[in-house]
């Protein structure tokens, strides 16, 4: 790297001198960096380090870029957007007990699933239950009793795959065993 003349970068120039006279410094330039080979690992860092040396052991990391399938070592979490349908008096009373105990929709709705997800067979076969002597169950006599409101929150991947879990195992979906579950926990 070379160093910069400054005597001719701080001289005094003449108020006369034309624009073309002055000299602008010049800027030293910089040295590329060259990326170089990795060294080998001394095989004397295992042995101090064996010894209480002191020095770290180097890290072995992958020499190949996995795929996102084959290493399920680290499970991610994400959150998840799931949105349900509920009865606008359920929606009004998690409003309301969320706001009295400062809790978020999210977590008073998952709590009500926590609670009470062994007691939901109850509720949610009561209601889809069929008028006895039926073969079948006819969709223009299933009327809502009150509109629903739609409500997203957001779940993680284990949160989500337990709600599935349930609305699977009582033939529902995710809103009735939402709606069922606030429903038990809150009355």
């Amino acid at each position: 790297m070379s160093i910069p003349n400054l005597a001719t970068a701080l001289a005094k120039r003449s108020p006369t001198a034309g624009v073309d006279a002055i000299q602008k410094p010049t800027k030293p330039q910089r040295e590329t960096p060259t990326i170089e080979a990795i060294p080998e690992p001394d095989p004397r860092l295992d042995d101090e380090t064996a010894e209480g040396g002191g020095f770290a052991k180097q890290s072995s990391l992958p020499n190949t870029v996995t795929a996102r399938g084959e290493s399920q070592a680290v499970a991610r979490n994400y959150a998840r957007p799931m949105s349900v349908y509920l009865p606008r008096s359920a929606h009004e009373t998690l409003a309301r007990v969320a706001a009295d105990r400062k809790l978020t929709h999210t977590a008073l709705m998952l709590l009500a699933i926590n609670v009470t997800h062994s007691r939901l067979a109850e509720l949610l076969n009561r209601d889809s239950a069929s008028p006895k002597g039926d073969l079948f169950e006819i969709p223009q006599r299933t009327t809502e009793s009150e509109p629903s409101i739609q409500t997203t929150i957001r779940v993680t991947d284990a949160q989500l795959d337990a709600i599935d879990g349930l609305a699977l195992k009582f033939d529902s979906n995710r809103s009735k065993v939402t709606a069922a579950a606030i429903c038990l926990y809150l009355d």
